[in-house]
């Protein structure tokens, strides 16, 4: 699985649910990332989504602990076990985890890399994520050259974690995605 998230430059993600930064060229590397592949959130992010509809021309996944829940374009696991087993019919590089800041901690060990869109603001936030540079098991692989838009400047950084956890079930079905 990999993470995808953008971030401050204090790691803050966002402000009761709606993420700060939305600027064109970030929203266009996301869109390449994930198009044709599985994209695995929560209902938080659900509500962050233009018109809170299912992500096109991908495999929408949502965790969440509401049994009830269910929502046109998503398929839903309530439980770490369901989600996993869900998942274990794709590969893992066609799996992005995408949401709150809190959603991808929970998930974050079982990440192999996580491509962080990090922008040179500070804002306050109510929803904080983990400075991958200070974790042990994660190093950075990769960072871009710095993007300007609307006089914000960011950057894409790529983490890859050396001891991920595994969730595999034992299926690994490509024609699935």
């Amino acid at each position: 699985m990999i993470g995808i998230l953008s971030v401050d430059k204090n790691w803050r993600v966002s402000v009761n649910g709606a993420y700060v930064y939305k600027i064109k060229s970030s929203l266009k590397n996301f869109k390449e990332y994930t198009t044709n592949r599985v994209v695995v959130m929560d209902k938080e992010m659900i509500e962050s989504l233009p018109k809170k509809q299912a992500l096109k021309n991908r495999i929408n996944i949502c965790f969440t602990e509401e049994k009830s829940f269910s929502k046109e374009g998503f398929v839903v696991a309530n439980s770490k076990d369901q989600l996993f087993e869900l998942l274990g019919f794709y590969s893992s590089e066609n799996v992005f985890l995408i949401g709150s800041g809190e959603f991808c901690k929970e998930l974050l060990p079982y990440c192999e890399k996580f491509i962080i869109s990090k922008f040179d603001g500070d804002v306050k936030c109510n929803n904080q994520f983990i400075d991958l540079d200070k974790e042990k098991n994660w190093k950075l692989i990769s960072t871009s050259n710095p993007f300007f838009e609307d006089e914000i400047m960011f950057y894409t950084c790529e983490y890859k974690n050396i001891c991920p956890k595994k969730y595999n079930y034992g299926y690994e079905r490509e024609e699935l995605i």
